[in-house]
């Protein structure tokens, strides 16, 4: 059950939930369910305690809610309740005050709406919506917060009611001195998250869960978290969680308030935050606080003050390390913490791309991927939404050839191929600029305006740029591709925005919060949302540019397919613009690095065709081509 309630409880309520909710010192856990009712019928087991056991054991989740204006008399009064299974529900609207009069004579309305009739659906669907709204804190007038927040914050106060010492009692003191994790998360879990904890601890708390973009990875692994708070009896537990950007760094913070916490940021310079972990560290080591959460960039990570710091830690340590793909360098892996007793992986894609030995000293920390939930898993339980899959044929001109060839055959003189893992810092560069020819081909601008003229009214439109540039008239120095791409939006009437790595904090915030509700059509990233940032409400994705590692295009995927409840989303389009050289029909008389050109990106089509509605239809259109130019054993070799 999910209850909506204003903060207004009695004295005896709030006794429970401090108890058995906020403190977790009062526990009836060796009971059954059956066995606790049974036994508040048989007077053994009093009110209050079931309600605050079935408050710790997330049987119900509790949410407080009140007027925007704090100092407002007024309070959330409305009643209606939602009975549902997976596939109908029934609304009640209405009450009646429970008093002898109002049950005997007073005249009182209820209405029951039932969503497998026709007329009535409509009003179901209202009612749930604006529940939904609610729980997430989006209803116009009326602040909605997780019972544990609202606790801490000290919303809640003492109902005046008959007895003289609550009538006469004032807001009681409620705020929790300091940050406590508590096992809910307040919206419960997924069965897929579920198995993903199970799977963890029986592999005695240590592994990498390997789950799909957009199907939960933070929240299973704070639960986790939160699961191991509650059985360390009372001893303190510290958190660290790692991520690689700021971004994630302040995702993960927002996140992790939900479950109580109040995580320390380390990130932007020792001196913002280096006072109050030293503090902290000394509070949890002396036993004064129960738990310690901190997110950390692994830039910080790195440096001396923190790791100094993280020495001085005597509590129990749980590491996250969040897109742990990212931590398989020698000096990353150096600076995790050694006596870490708990340690989770997350990532979609957990082996790092063409690096053996990377792969292996992330395994060597994190251990084994211990659960796998696949993109196709997450589709097939309706977690991420159905895609279509288009690609869209953009040409190399004559001059990004000839560019192209020269670099791959300064490449291949120096014995260089595309599958080499231990590259040079001269041949990285070599290859950097040879991908940006790829990325950056001239032909794909006017495609992408062809495609954005029928689309000018639309939201929710996302653009992956290369960070090449293309070509320019005459012999002015060419502008990026993200810069055309806006240009060429901004003409067609579109409102976009860019969303690049230069883009301030405060800045990327509110270009989200804009595109979430419309007010920015389309958004022109290069790299920076690949990885971590939530933009479930993208309809409609232009893959300009992808590189041939599989976690990008396998993550930019993931994130379009994300649902959202915000704007209804039932399903995606993604279109993928594929490079070929430019021959005849017939012709199959091309350079080898022209045939590679094509080979490399036959893989994407592979993995994005394979889960696509239009799956089948996608793969012809490139079969089709490959057939028609004689290069059709490229799928094979």
């Amino acid at each position: 059950m999910t209850l909506v309630c204003s903060p207004l409880l009695s004295r005896k309520d709030l006794g429970a939930i401090k108890r058995y909710y906020i403190d977790r010192s009062a526990s009836l856990s060796g009971e059954s369910i059956e066995n606790l009712f049974e036994g508040l019928v048989a007077q053994r087991i009093s009110s209050d305690a079931l309600f605050g056991e079935l408050l710790r054991r997330s049987i119900l989740r509790m949410y407080v809610a009140r007027p925007s204006e704090a100092a407002s008399p007024a309070i959330y009064h409305e009643k209606f309740a939602i009975f549902s299974d997976e596939a109908e529900a029934l609304v009640a609207s209405g009450s009646g005050n429970e008093s002898a009069l109002a049950l005997k004579g007073s005249f009182e309305r209820f209405e029951v709406f039932r969503s497998w009739i026709a007329d009535e659906r409509r009003a179901t669907l209202r009612f749930e919506s604006q529940f939904q709204a609610m729980l997430e804190n989006r209803t116009q007038g009326l602040m909605v917060a997780p019972l544990f927040q609202a606790y801490r914050d000290g919303w809640m106060e003492v109902r005046i009611g008959t007895v003289a010492d609550e009538r006469a009692a004032p807001m009681v003191p409620l705020r929790v001195e300091e940050p406590e994790l508590l096992v809910p998360f307040p919206k419960g879990l997924f069965v897929h998250q579920q198995k993903a904890i199970s799977k963890w601890a029986e592999a005695g708390g240590k592994g990498i869960l390997a789950m799909a973009t957009g199907s939960g990875k933070t929240i299973t692994s704070l639960s986790i978290a939160a699961q191991l708070h509650d059985a360390m009896d009372g001893k303190p537990l510290a958190i660290l969680i790692i991520a690689p950007f700021i971004h994630l760094v302040d995702q993960w913070i927002e996140v992790s308030r939900q479950f109580g916490l109040n995580p320390i940021r380390c990130a932007e310079g020792e001196a913002r935050w280096s006072g109050e972990l030293s503090t902290a560290i000394g509070a949890v080591n002396g036993g004064q606080r129960r738990v310690l959460s901190m997110v950390a960039t692994s830039a910080t990570l790195q440096t001396p003050g923190f790791q100094k710091l993280l020495a001085r830690l005597r509590a129990v340590l749980l590491v996250i390390g969040d897109e742990a793909h990212n931590y398989g360098s020698q000096k990353v892996a150096a600076a995790l913490p050694a006596f870490a007793t708990y340690r989770i992986g997350l990532s979609a894609t957990p082996e790092k791309w063409m690096d053996a030995p990377g792969t292996a000293r992330i395994e060597s920390y994190f251990g084994k991927t211990v659960y796998e939930y696949s993109l196709e898993d997450a589709i097939r339980d309706s977690i991420l939404v159905p895609y279509e899959y288009t690609t869209i044929f953009s040409t190399l001109n004559p001059s990004e050839v000839e560019a192209y060839e020269a670099i791959s055959a300064k490449l291949a003189k120096f014995g260089i191929a595309d599958g080499n893992s231990d590259l040079s810092e001269g041949a990285k560069s070599l290859l950097m600029k040879r991908a940006r020819i790829l990325s950056s081909t001239k032909e794909k601008l006017p495609k992408l305006k062809e495609l954005l003229g029928h689309r000018k009214h639309d939201t929710h439109i996302l653009i992956y740029c290369g960070d090449g540039r293309v070509e320019g008239d005459h012999d002015e120095i060419p502008p990026k591709q993200i810069e055309e791409v806006v240009q060429i939006a901004s003409d067609l009437g579109i409102v976009c925005a860019k969303y690049t790595a230069d883009t301030p904090p405060e800045i990327r915030r509110q270009i989200l919060a804009d595109f979430d509700q419309g007010r920015i059509q389309a958004l022109v990233a290069i790299r920076c949302l690949d990885e971590g940032v939530d933009v479930p409400s993208t309809r409609t994705a232009y893959i300009l540019s992808s590189s041939t590692n599989p976690r990008q295009f396998v993550q930019r995927r993931g994130r379009v397919l994300r649902k959202s409840p915000s704007t209804g989303k039932q399903s995606a389009e993604i279109f993928d613009f594929f490079v070929v050289p430019p021959i005849q029909a017939g012709e199959s008389d091309t350079s080898r690095a022209m045939r590679m050109v094509v080979k490399n990106q036959l893989q994407r089509v592979m993995e994005f065709s394979s889960l696509a509605l239009n799956g089948p239809e996608a793969r012809a259109g490139i079969l089709d081509w490959t057939k028609e130019h004689g290069l059709v054993w490229l799928w094979g070799k």
